[in-house]
């Protein structure tokens, strides 16, 4: 049965769509494949940026940055290394995948359906020095005092269990950590008291922001909130700034570059998408622009209207697209 399982297949039904001859592989010759090439990830990303589409939502722990705190480069994918469930790569652009099996061998992340070998990864980038005083989450990365250059990663819920420990920690392969360097006042001097403000690192591959707490009610009794409150959280290159305190169980939409774990209608969406902006170069036809963008219309019109309704009711700080807060509620800080 024909699905979409990688992105030259929303490639070619986006070619498809304005009568264009599909490709083979992004490597062809011709101009069709080097046209969408260049455009197919782009327009991923600006798609998944639109909305809290539930497929690409996630969660992960996030934890202030402290003096102790390391940032975490991980290894680039080896084809003739063996990798176990847990350990993070980078390939050759720098997206980061995890992998879900052991003795995973030559199986390329990014290639084909890396499911069921690899994911996107979506987790801390940042190391926390290991103590008994912190409660760790699965997907919690630290280092051991002394030892800097073992990254462990949280495979099971744990307070007390010292790294290495294979019931409860993964040492992931080839990962190192190293200390911070900041080039702004970002990092000087991190706060921790109660009348400042704490600094966490956004995740791997985040993409835009979801509803923390999306079921909680935020309706106005008797002149007073009841239910949600809203949030002080500021977004500033690639890092969040709050009066919260350690650790943030933290939602958003990810960089989702796994097609097979797509929605279909998205992925209509996304190709008819790529089907617009290729449209004039491949064919100079003003109607098959017409007829594209208007497939294009229909498409993400649907695909946001089920992804509405498998969200199901839910308060956001602010409306998509903006407009100012819901009706009765206050705007956020700074809106």
């Amino acid at each position: 049965m024909a699905a979409f399982s990688t992105p030259v297949d929303v490639a070619n039904r986006g070619l498809q769509i304005i009568g264009v001859p599909r490709i083979v592989a992004f490597t062809d010759s011709s101009k069709a494949a080097k046209e969408t090439n260049f455009a197919i990830d782009m327009l991923r990303q600006a798609e998944l940026r639109r909305s809290v589409w539930t497929f690409a939502t996630r969660r992960t722990v996030l934890r202030p940055i402290v003096s102790t705190s390391e940032g975490i480069t991980f290894l680039l994918y080896n084809a003739a290394t063996t990798y176990a469930a847990g350990d993070v790569v980078a390939d050759t652009v720098g997206f980061l995948w995890i992998s879900l099996r052991g003795t995973n061998i030559g199986n390329t992340p990014g290639l084909a359906e890396v499911i069921p070998f690899w994911t996107s990864y979506f987790g801390p980038t940042i190391a926390q020095v290991w103590t008994t005083a912190v409660a760790y989450f699965p997907g919690d990365m630290v280092y051991v005092t002394g030892t800097p250059n073992v990254i462990y990663i949280c495979v099971a819920a744990n307070t007390t269990q010292t790294p290495p420990n294979a019931s409860f920690w993964h040492v992931v392969a080839g990962a190192v950590s190293s200390a911070l360097v900041q080039l702004s006042p970002l990092g000087v001097n991190p706060p921790t008291g109660a009348t400042t403000r704490n600094l966490y690192r956004l995740p791997a591959n985040y993409i835009r922001l979801a509803p923390q707490d999306p079921k909680a009610a935020a309706n106005v009794r008797q002149s007073t909130l009841a239910g949600m409150m809203f949030n002080d959280w500021e977004i500033e290159n690639g890092y969040l700034f709050t009066a919260d305190v350690s650790p943030i169980i933290f939602r958003f939409v990810a960089d989702l570059s796994d097609v097979p774990s797509m929605d279909p209608m998205f992925c209509e969406a996304w190709a008819a998408r790529v089907s617009v902006e290729a449209c004039v170069t491949l064919t100079q036809s003003v109607e098959k622009l017409n007829t594209a963008i208007g497939h294009y219309e229909r498409q993400i019109t649907m695909a946001k209207m089920l992804n509405a309704i498998e969200e199901g009711s839910t308060e956001p700080e602010l409306p998509e697209g903006g407009g100012g807060a819901p009706q009765g509620q206050p705007a956020p800080r700074g809106q």
